[in-house]
């Protein structure tokens, strides 16, 4: 289950594996204020903007996926190819310079890279 970080009008703005700051609520993957923020929060959008939308969030989910697997041992990080340990770790390294903590699974449009 998600820990949910809220804005101050209620609605969700990060989910995270674990907690960060201590404020953040634990959902149940089902709850409708996680299943709207996965979908983006809008639905009167182009269909083919939110699909766009949804890809860049997993993409993120993707990224902390293998690391999961990996960290479990269930994947050697060096079984991937090359090109993709390249990618993963360009993008681990700017998620690390950027704000967003490392245990965030999907947040803002501005932690993800």
């Amino acid at each position: 289950m998600p820990y949910a970080r809220r804005d101050a009008a209620g609605r969700v703005i990060a989910l995270a594996l674990g907690p960060e700051t201590g404020d953040e609520e634990l959902l149940d993957v089902g709850h409708p204020d996680v299943v709207a923020f996965l979908r983006g929060g809008a639905t009167d959008q182009a269909p083919g903007s939110r699909l766009s939308s949804m890809d860049m969030d997993l993409v993120r989910v993707m990224e902390d996926l293998i690391e999961i697997l990996v960290q479990r041992r269930v994947l050697m990080f060096t079984d991937l190819p090359q090109a993709a340990q390249r990618k993963l770790l360009e993008r681990r390294r700017l998620r690390e310079q950027s704000v967003a903590s490392p245990t965030t699974m999907v947040g803002d449009r501005d932690d993800l890279i």
